[in-house]
């Protein structure tokens, strides 16, 4: 084993803290930099999502150095092997629920549908709503 590889294992959390902010910064600075006009640089817009997935990108990279393949593949089995009730289920889901109960009774009282585009928005972000990473027309979805 070389001293790289040894000093990985040893020190994973420090490796997986120092890659997630080298990840993050690397596009969130620049993109910070171009909102406050610093700099007129074309970044693609998908690359804003990566900004968020630099903890995600990092976990996955250090399992990688340290457990190899086996590793990353547990990762993705712990995905979906969940251990919760029925009851966990419903309350998760709860408030997606709600939205679209709501959005059946706005239909019913005002004779139109809710901008389902609009779905995971907020006021204080970006306009990155939860649909805005898939490339898909939700007009075509409505009943």
């Amino acid at each position: 084993m070389n001293t790289k590889t040894s000093w990985i294992q040893k020190n994973s959390l420090l490796g997986y803290f120092i890659l997630a902010y080298a990840i993050s910064w690397t596009i969130g600075i620049p993109l910070a930099l171009i909102a406050q006009g610093k700099v007129s640089w074309q970044i693609p817009f998908p690359l804003h999502y990566l900004y968020a997935y630099g903890p995600m990108l990092s976990a996955l990279i250090m399992t990688g150095l340290t457990k190899g393949k086996s590793g990353i593949a547990d990762i993705f089995k712990r995905l979906f092997k969940w251990r919760i009730g029925f009851s966990w289920w419903m309350i998760s889901l709860s408030p997606l629920a709600a939205y679209f109960v709501i959005a059946l009774v706005q239909r019913m009282i005002q004779g139109e549908w809710v901008d389902f585009n609009l779905l995971g928005e907020v006021n204080f972000l970006p306009n990155l709503g939860v649909w805005r990473a898939f490339p898909v027309d939700l007009h075509l979805w409505y009943w």
